[in-house]
């Protein structure tokens, strides 16, 4: 199984209230649509006083936080046939009305769990 990441950052000019509303509430529903994906899970960012936190005893905590995380799961065949597919072309026209590209990242991995209670 193969794991798409992709790692958001909302539009300028949009709220994180109005991103986060658009993406649960109008976006998930292209996620259903594409072909092929047997998994699809939103994160989305709390912010706030525990982010802080976070940051503060982080190195990591100097950089500008996503805004969420989608992760969507594929067997290897249907991800390599996705490409022209009406649900992923979809899908990926109305990221255009709330994720800024230039400042979101893509990537594939396979996950190896360490921990699992």
């Amino acid at each position: 199984m193969i794991k798409v990441i992709y790692c958001l950052r909302r539009k300028a000019g949009m709220s994180i209230e109005e991103f986060q509303k658009y993406w649960l509430g109008t976006h998930a529903a292209f996620g259903k649509n594409i072909e092929g994906v047997k998994r699809y899970v939103q994160a989305h960012a709390l912010g706030g006083e525990l982010q802080e936190m976070l940051a503060e005893g982080h190195p990591a905590g100097k950089n500008e936080p996503f805004d969420g995380v989608a992760e969507l799961w594929f067997d290897e065949a249907d991800l390599r046939e996705l490409s022209g597919k009406p649900g992923g072309l979809a899908a990926l026209m109305d990221e255009a009305n709330f994720i800024d590209f230039d400042r979101s990242v893509i990537f594939l991995a396979k996950e190896h769990v360490i921990v699992e209670k």
